[in-house]
């Protein structure tokens, strides 16, 4: 098998317990997590879940030292923002 199918195939082994826990309705365990965040936007000023309530948002994260990957994204990203 490829690699490719073989990775789809090991996510959605992961995936299924937590789709049946979701479906029984008895064990939700992300119920009680905290959905609240804070981050700093280029200009050094805070952003929080609040502010972005009810607006698109593109969000990546990079890293310092990328050569292949972050280019790609960087590229795709502003693709998505110019349609």
């Amino acid at each position: 098998m490829s690699r490719i199918l073989l990775l789809v195939i090991r996510i959605l082994i992961l995936l299924l317990p937590a789709a049946t826990c979701v479906a029984d309705g008895e064990n939700r365990p992300f119920d009680a997590m905290d959905d609240g965040f804070e981050l700093t936007n280029a200009k050094g000023e805070r952003v929080t879940e609040q502010d972005i309530r009810g607006h698109h948002v593109l969000l990546a994260f990079g890293f310092t030292h990328c050569l292949h990957i972050c280019p790609m994204m960087a590229a795709n990203m502003a693709m998505a923002l110019e349609d």
